[in-house]
């Protein structure tokens, strides 16, 4: 699970990701997921934060969201990896 914070008054943004595991260490390959997943959701939208951020008044209370979100200009490239078979 996942989720977005915002401290408003900071200005900052967090994208904070849990899960349960039944083994208190927890799995090392869900935990890199974890992480891998939450730098990729802040990519995706600091972008989109700075957008809201910037706006004031009647600008962001008509600001919509979902629209941002679909913007590709707004969307980091994303890079090529290489994997190697396990």
């Amino acid at each position: 699970m996942g989720n977005f914070e915002l401290d408003w008054d900071l200005g900052r943004v967090f994208f904070r990701a849990t899960n349960l595991f039944s083994d208190p260490s927890g799995d090392g390959d869900i935990i890199a997921g974890l992480v891998h997943s939450t730098v990729a959701e802040m990519d995706r939208f600091a972008p989109v934060e700075a957008v809201i951020h910037r706006a004031e008044g009647s600008v962001l209370a008509s600001l919509d969201v979902a629209a941002l979100l679909q913007r590709d200009d707004l969307l980091p490239e994303i890079p090529e990896i290489e994997t190697t078979p396990r």
